[in-house]
């Protein structure tokens, strides 16, 4: 008789499955940490945009005397001030940031307008927002 060397049809098979399970686990696992590296990155934007929005408000005499509120991507005196050099981009290439001060005054937040891996909702869809005080509202609250 000869003596074959080589695999056997179902050792291959197994091989590929194993190959396979392990792969899928890898995929899922590397988009978990994009998403989570997104998210890390959307809640120190705003964290930033915040910080230079309080440190206006201290500048100019405190109180309910905050930067006004402007259309998304629009500049606002946070830049034209100094106090940031430009609004940063989202990770998501149909996101942007937005400064809010509603309620004459009483209210101001940091929105991430349709930020979104889809970007499905509409530039006007607040899709997380960062509170600084007052009563804010719209989408999922980072902090």
């Amino acid at each position: 008789m000869k003596s074959r060397s080589g695999f056997t049809l179902i050792e291959l098979l197994v091989v590929i499955v194993i190959i396979g399970i392990l792969a899928g686990v890898g995929i899922a696992s590397y988009n978990g940490s994009l998403d989570k590296s997104r998210m890390a990155k959307v809640i120190a934007d705003m964290k930033e945009i915040a910080e230079a929005g309080k440190k206006w408000n201290i500048v100019n005499g405190g109180g309910t005397t905050w930067p006004a509120d402007v259309y998304p991507d629009q500049p606002s005196t946070l830049i034209s001030d100094g106090y940031l050099e430009k609004f940063p981009r989202p990770p998501w290439s149909s996101g942007t940031y937005d400064w809010e001060n509603w309620d004459a005054g009483a209210t101001q937040q940091v929105t991430c307008r349709d930020c979104t891996s889809g970007g499905t909702f509409g530039a006007w869809t607040n899709t997380y927002y960062y509170c600084i005080r007052g009563n804010c509202r719209g989408g999922i609250r980072l902090n």
